[in-house]
């Protein structure tokens, strides 16, 4: 499977945005390699095996909890483990 990171731009943070994202996400995460995991806080940081970006998936409560997926900057696991 080819890397499609680069099809996803910064997300932008309004309620249009988010719902677009919302659902595209399921497409976004399902190559992506899974680094880390916060139940508590509904939070994950993933990594694409082809690009090494790194993602981190976010809630919005707002629309029935539904799982959205953003670009983050590369960071240490026990960085994010630290502080989500």
């Amino acid at each position: 499977m080819n890397c499609t990171c680069s099809q996803y731009p910064a997300l932008e943070l309004d309620r249009r945005s988010i719902n677009k994202r919302i659902k595209v996400t399921p497409a976004i995460l399902k190559p992506l390699a899974l680094l880390a995991e916060n139940p508590a806080l509904r939070l994950k940081l993933l990594r694409c095996p082809h690009c090494a970006q790194h993602w981190q998936t976010g809630w919005e409560w707002n629309l029935g909890g539904s799982e959205y997926a953003y670009h983050v900057p590369e960071i240490a696991l026990a960085d994010w483990q630290r502080e989500q």
